[in-house]
């Protein structure tokens, strides 16, 4: 009985395993009270704890680490900003909003996402594509404002670095940017394989608030910002974004594609039959055939149809309650990944206001599957923090904010520019995880394998 359970666990272990990746949902609703974001991050490593701030005024300059570059983006912060920036206590924002009420969010795209070389014929400034978030979140009051400073700018392959010199680590991913504003627009933004001779697009996918249109424009990442396509894609709903395939292939493949009833069940639909299996009538069919898995598609398909079927909302508490239904619906087990959702935000972008929950906490490395996941306390983690975000913003104002007795590190962002750069061979290795997806990290750094 002994050798047979062991032989399940790693079977379970080997098939979860070799399907983990970061993975996260993020969905926005607009009611007559206010527009609510909601995001799940889905990951391998915790860090709930890292609260990153952007203080008005602070000066910055993009970190372009894996090339040398003439021209690197130099800003001044026009507004403060907060959040969660994750990743290493580094100086790149993850999921946050700023004084103005805009919104920026980062999911992984993984092997579609590609970032181009700098390119010292390009007279724009260089601008690395992990930078993106300080830089719009700290320059822009909406989505528009955004879109058109991020054109003005050459968007560079950066990443994520941990340590300095030769021992140094570089980690990157692919991924697709997120911008919502306090009016109910909406961006999302991929860097990919060009063709018809060119090397990389730049799509942004922009809805304003109330159109039941998408508008793709596909930009050539040079000094022109030159517009290859323009298109008009047909979508009643732009709430819903996860992550790999692009957004384009989401709103083509799942939605119209599988057989989803969405009537209107209530006791005077008299045209919807309640269906029956064995003869037994089936409570909860209002939406038979929606997916209950957890893979990218089956999260935006989801999402897409909570959204969508969401009665209207007329105060700003129920829109956040809408929101909440959405999110919930897509976030992931911890029975069923080794990326579970480690924590879920809920920005208020009329009131300037990010609150989070912790669901579970990851402490890597993963030698085993017992001890992985390290159970909150339900009574004190799964309870809303939450923080104003105003251009007064101050650590120490920040600090008041958070509850008594946590040890939340507040990290201020100040993006400086890069001294050493990575070698060729770093450079190479970083490459290589953008193209072999979140499982390309080598055995001397397995813990973290899917970063």
């Amino acid at each position: 009985m002994h050798i047979k359970r062991k032989i399940i666990t790693v079977f379970s272990l080997l098939i979860i395993g070799a399907s983990a990746a970061i993975c996260c949902s993020n969905v926005m609703i607009k009611g007559k009270g206010g527009v609510i974001v909601g995001r799940n991050m889905d990951e391998s490593m915790s860090y709930d704890s890292w609260v990153g701030y952007g203080l008005k005024n602070t000066k910055n300059t993009s970190n372009i680490n894996l090339q040398k570059c003439a021209n690197p983006k130099k800003w001044t912060n026009l507004y403060a900003y907060a959040g969660l920036n994750g990743f290493f206590k580094s100086q790149k924002m993850c999921d946050g909003i700023n004084s103005q009420g805009l919104y920026f969010g980062v999911q992984a795209l993984n092997q579609i996402a590609v970032f181009p070389d700098y390119n010292k014929k390009n007279s724009k400034p260089a601008l690395g594509v992990l930078d993106i978030g300080s830089f719009v979140l700290g320059t822009s009051k909406n989505v528009s404002e955004a879109i058109e400073k991020l054109r003005k700018c050459q968007l560079v392959l950066n990443a994520y670095q941990i340590g300095s010199g030769k021992k140094a680590k570089y980690l990157m991913g692919g991924m697709h940017f997120i911008l919502r504003d306090a009016y109910g627009d909406s961006a999302i933004i991929e860097l990919v394989k060009g063709d018809n001779g060119y090397k990389y697009f730049i799509n942004i996918y922009y809805q304003e608030a109330g159109s039941e249109s998408i508008i793709l424009n596909s930009y050539v990442n040079d000094k022109n910002s030159a517009v290859i396509t323009k298109s008009i894609i047909s979508s009643p709903n732009f709430n819903v974004v996860t992550n790999s395939p692009g957004y384009e292939w989401q709103l083509n493949n799942t939605i119209d594609t599988i057989n989803v009833i969405d009537k209107e069940f209530t006791s005077n639909n008299i045209d919807y039959k309640i269906p029956k299996i064995d003869g037994y009538i089936q409570n909860g069919s209002g939406l038979l055939g929606l997916p209950g898995d957890f893979t990218s598609p089956s999260r935006f398909t989801r999402g897409y149809y909570l959204a969508k079927l969401m009665p209207p909302t007329y105060t700003i508490k129920q829109t956040e309650f809408a929101v909440y239904e959405v999110i919930q619906s897509m976030a992931q087990p911890i029975s069923g990944s080794l990326c579970p959702t480690l924590w879920t935000s809920m920005s208020n972008l009329n009131a300037k206001t990010y609150s989070w929950f912790v669901r579970c906490r990851i402490a890597p490395p993963y030698k085993s599957w017992k001890g992985l996941i390290l159970f909150t306390n339900l009574q004190k983690d799964k309870q809303w923090r939450t923080i104003k975000v105003s251009d007064d913003l101050t650590k120490e104002s920040l600090r008041r904010q958070l509850p008594p007795l946590t040890k939340y590190i507040l990290h201020e962002i100040k993006v400086k520019k890069c001294l050493i750069i990575a070698s060729k061979a770093q450079v190479e290795r970083v490459k290589k995880m953008l193209a072999d997806g979140p499982t390309a990290a080598d055995k001397n750094n397995s813990k973290f394998i899917n970063l």
